[in-house]
């Protein structure tokens, strides 16, 4: 029999090398394709016609308490973009506790956060886009696996990154 574990505490988001702390606890990270693989289209008489769409666009959420010092960090690249237009970055988030891993070496803030203010510690969402995006969908797997699933994640990712 196996056991699957989830940890929230594993999934670890590094921007730049720096992990992201002070995360919400419902929903704090989502990762998404911008636009999906394929579009179908049918026919009068009832074929279906399918078109392959090689956008690499990924969106990523992330939803940090107000008082997480990730803010200011996320804010200072979010700066350095908007003076240089230079202001990509790599990005990893990873399951510790699973096979799932995402990486990218062009990311940039898409969008900045609302700001509010109430009586509770309030959510910040950052709005990230990436290109050029490697992600390897998995559950848990042991710990030797899970080390070699990141290193092949990561060299079948060279390629598209030269």
């Amino acid at each position: 029999m196996n056991l699957w574990t989830y940890s929230p505490e594993e999934v670890v988001v590094l921007v730049m090398g720096v992990p992201l702390e002070g995360m919400e606890e419902e929903g704090f990270v989502s990762i998404r394709r911008d636009s999906p693989l394929f579009t179908s289209t049918s026919t009068t008489d009832g074929r279906v016609v399918r078109a392959y769409k090689p956008n690499d666009i990924w969106e990523i959420r992330f939803n940090l308490l107000q008082a997480s010092p990730s803010n200011g960090f996320l804010n200072k690249l979010m700066l350095i973009d908007r003076l240089t237009k230079r202001g990509k970055f790599p990005l990893m988030i990873k399951d510790g506790m699973g096979g799932t891993l995402a990486f990218s070496t062009s990311t940039w803030i898409e969008e900045p956060p609302e700001v509010v203010y109430g009586v509770e510690n309030e959510g910040r969402e950052w709005v990230l886009r990436s290109a050029n995006t490697v992600i390897n969908i998995e559950g848990n797997v042991g710990q030797t696996e899970l080390a070699a699933d990141a290193l092949n994640t990561i060299i079948g990712a060279i390629p598209g990154l030269l």
